[in-house]
Parts: structure tokens; C-alpha cells; sequence
């Protein structure tokens, strides 16, 4: 398994905030302040075309903006990004059938990485998804949930994201939100994960940071291979106050966070919105790497090329545990998306020709190689 960060091509994205579904639960109630307004104008980079900006008016903000960067995060922000007013073909689109339009609902699907914004105008209703799960998507859908157009067409095992056909949301993993007590401790009872921060991660879709967390507040080790009936109780009731606690946003070891976390020691920084958080450790551009300074780093001399070679042997000793223990740490993190690449794969096997697998994955956001001779998928991780 690779363990490169990848990057949309051209661009440095280091240190990117990634939005786990309870990330996006708190965030969701402070976009509901957008309810009501107006969709003024719509902006896509020419560089990077997954990352937008709608320029937006609402009663409670007045103006503001409301910045996408798919897969990995959205929120609200008064710094505007530098944009070309000439978009690429997308942008146009979407100005095309939304300028002007009235927010109507902003929403989480269930407990997923999606939020749909409800619009309105004075000719039709539509639904804007956004989806911050995988390589991530816009779709634009009219008021019966048919695709308009989506940002990218991606065909998945159970399901094709296209114009002209019926939206369909991606199948539920797990709602952890509403839940009862004894759902909650079943779907961890009958988990195959090898310790309890796994299960809570991957079986209850809370992400890695959102599982250790949950076990402080409830005093349960994160290594806990065989729970009580107790413990998960015990996390049945944390995870209650954990959903239900009011918002103080703030950033610790500069991590957004909807409140303060006791699984990071770092101190609290206060912030007014948990946009604001999101706002203050994003950079307002992202810097495209310089092709003149590409140039030369590609034009290294040989010796120097040896010489960091020899270096990086000598270090390789002391990170070769590290690097393991890393790798390890981007596949629990990633897990969900991985396991949808070897569910896919394990399908198209069935009916379709090696030749054809390779040909579907074929500029896969972190499928790189597929050797069916070894038996390997190489994935890139970041």
C-alpha cells in the first residue's frame, strides 16, 4: 500500500481539514442560517475544478460565502477566494439554473458525508448535493431527484451518478444518530473489528478521532477487545450527550472543533462558529506549484540524486516501523473507501474481463495499480 498524498494535479494541498459525519452534523445546524436566502453567484476554480464558491445573501449573515473543496470539506466564510469571473463549464451551469435562487433547507442524508440544499426559483425546485464521502460530487437534481448534470459521472457497484437518471443516495452504512440504546449496542455487539475504537469508527461511521473521543468520555480504554454489556452502555450514554452538547467551537492542536475535545491536550482557542474554526486553519487560496521551481527540482544533478539516497537508507532503518504503523493508521481511516473499491472489484469479477476492471478504474482518486496476476490492488492514501 502507497502512502502518498494525492493531490488534484497542479496543486499543493497540504494539511487539508476532512469532515467526518459528525463534523458535518454541528456544522449543518449553523448552515441552516443560510435558510431563506439567496444564491447571488457561482465560482469554480480554472485550476483545481473541485473546489467552488457561492457567493450567498441570507437574512441572518448577510452576505457570505459558502466555499466547497470536494471531497474534503465546506463552510462559511467572509474571505473570498481568488476565482475567475470566467468559470469553467460547471459553474456555468449551475449559474444558469441557480443564480438568484432561494435556499428553502440545508441538510445532513442520515448521518452521511452529504449535505443537500433545497433551492427554489421562480421556474422549478432543485436539490444541490454535495457529497464529501470518496472523490466527491456535486449534483444538481430537479425537485423529483432526476440528475440535471452532475459535476463528474461515476458508476459505483450499486449505483451510476449521471444526467438524466434518478438520484440515488449512496446505501446507509450506519445512522448512528438515531439509533435507540439497543440498536446502538448490537451493531457493536455483532462487530468483527478487532478492538472497540475500530467498531465505533468504521460500524458506526464516527471516524477515528470521533471513536477515541467517544471512549474518553465514557472512561472505556480505545483498545477494549471484549466490552461488557457496561462499557456499552456506558457509550450508548456519552454518545447521547456527545451528540446533544451545545456547540462552543474552538481549535485545539489546530483541529476545528465543535467543542472542546479531551483526547487532545493541547489548549482550547475559542472561536464565535465552527465555520470560523474551519475558516481559520484553511488557507483562503491554494497554492499551485511552481513550474519553474518543478523544473528544477526534476533537474536535481546525479550526485545529489546519490547523495539523498544514501540519507534516506540510513533513516529508511528507523522509519520502516513508522511508516508501517502509518500505513496502517490511513487504512483504518480510509477504510470505508477501500472496502468500496474491493467490494466493486469483487462484483465486476464476476461478469467483466480483467481488461475491463483496469478500465473502470482508470483514473480511480486512489486506485493506482491493479495486478490480478499478483492478486494486488495498490491504493494511494493520504
Amino acid at each position: 500500500m502507497a502512502d502518498q498524498i494525492s493531490a488534484p494535479k497542479g496543486v499543493v494541498n497540504k494539511g487539508v481539514v476532512k469532515l467526518a459525519s459528525l463534523d458535518i452534523h454541528y456544522l449543518v445546524d449553523e448552515l441552516k442560517q443560510l435558510e431563506r436566502g439567496k444564491v447571488v453567484k457561482i465560482f469554480q476554480d480554472v485550476e483545481d475544478k473541485r473546489h467552488f464558491l457561492f457567493d450567498l445573501h441570507s437574512h441572518a449573515l448577510k452576505k457570505t460565502y459558502f466555499r466547497v473543496h470536494l471531497p474534503e470539506y465546506c463552510y462559511l466564510t467572509q474571505n473570498k477566494p481568488s476565482m475567475s469571473d470566467s468559470p469553467p463549464p460547471y459553474a456555468m451551469f449551475l449559474r444558469k439554473y441557480l443564480k438568484n435562487s432561494r435556499i428553502q433547507k440545508v441538510w445532513q442524508k442520515d448521518f452521511e458525508r452529504i449535505i443537500v440544499f433545497d433551492l427554489s426559483t421562480k421556474d422549478a425546485d432543485y436539490h444541490l448535493v454535495i457529497e464529501l464521502f470518496s472523490k466527491g460530487n456535486l449534483i444538481l437534481c430537479e425537485e423529483d431527484w432526476k440528475i440535471k448534470s452532475p459535476l463528474e459521472n461515476q458508476n459505483w457497484a450499486d449505483r451510476t451518478i449521471r444526467g438524466g437518471i434518478k438520484y440515488q443516495f449512496p446505501p446507509l452504512q450506519a445512522n448512528s444518530l438515531a439509533m435507540s440504546k439497543d440498536e446502538f449496542i448490537e451493531k457493536l455487539k455483532s462487530s468483527k473489528k478487532d478492538s472497540l475504537v475500530t467498531a465505533l469508527a468504521i460500524d458506526l461511521s464516527l471516524s477515528g478521532r470521533w471513536a477515541e473521543e467517544l471512549c474518553a468520555l465514557a472512561g472505556i480504554r480505545k483498545d477494549l477487545q471484549k466490552p461488557s454489556l457496561k462499557d456499552f452502555e456506558g457509550l450508548f450514554s456519552a454518545f447521547q450527550k456527545l451528540k446533544n452538547q451545545s456547540v462552543q467551537p474552538g481549535l485545539q492542536d489546530n483541529v476545528p472543533v465543535p467543542f472542546r475535545f479531551h483526547t487532545l491536550q493541547s489548549k482550547f482557542t475559542s472561536c464565535r462558529s465552527f465555520n470560523d474554526a474551519l475558516d481559520s486553519v484553511i488557507p483562503v487560496n491554494i497554492e499551485v506549484e511552481d513550474k519553474n521551481l518543478k523544473a528544477r527540482k526534476e533537474a536535481m544533478s546525479r550526485k545529489e540524486k546519490i547523495l539523498r539516497s544514501q540519507e534516506e537508507k540510513i533513516k529508511g532503518f528507523d522509519r520502516s516501523s513508522q511508516d508501517s504503523r502509518r500505513k496502517g493508521e490511513l487504512l483504518f481511516e480510509h477504510y470505508n473507501e477501500v472496502d468500496e473499491v474491493l467490494k466493486t472489484i469483487d462484483v465486476m469479477r464476476r461478469k467483466k474481463s480483467w481488461k475491463e476492471i483496469k478500465e473502470h478504474f482508470e483514473g480511480h482518486p486512489i486506485v493506482k495499480v491493479i495486478d490480478e496476476k499478483k492478486g494486488e490492488v495498490v491504493v494511494e492514501l493520504e
